[in-house]
């Protein structure tokens, strides 16, 4: 189930990435989107109860690394700089504060696209 849910996700991913027409930057808003939305493309349901999951358990929690790993490497070209990197990591912890209800969905849209914005280079 780990496995199909993550096929499910790529394919998101890359529709989201095909969608972009900025290539810096562009696998961590996919990422943004993907994390801090709380349906995303049918992805609602299984999504939130497996992320969960994965974060909790080893096992499936290594699919997840093996998987973020492989897209980080993937998208190394556009997505690599430390400031992207940070940004994500922002998206994990705010995905956690809104999993766990601590923060309200303004607050974690309008955190969402802050961190969009600043996945732009800045002229």
């Amino acid at each position: 189930m780990i496995v199909m849910l993550l096929a499910q996700l790529d394919e998101v991913v890359d529709r989201l990435i095909d969608e972009d027409p900025e290539p810096y930057g562009r696998f961590t808003r996919a990422y943004i989107e993907i994390t801090l939305e709380k349906q995303i493309m049918g992805l609602q349901q299984s999504w939130s109860a497996i992320s969960m999951t994965m974060l909790t358990d080893k096992t499936f929690n290594e699919f997840w690394i093996e998987w973020m790993n492989s897209r980080v490497e993937r998208h190394h070209q556009t997505d690599s700089d430390i400031e992207l990197k940070i940004v994500r990591y922002a998206a994990d912890g705010i995905w956690l504060t809104a999993f766990t209800e601590v923060e309200d969905e303004s607050e974690t849209q309008l955190l969402k696209q802050e961190l969009i914005a600043r996945t732009y280079r800045t002229k």
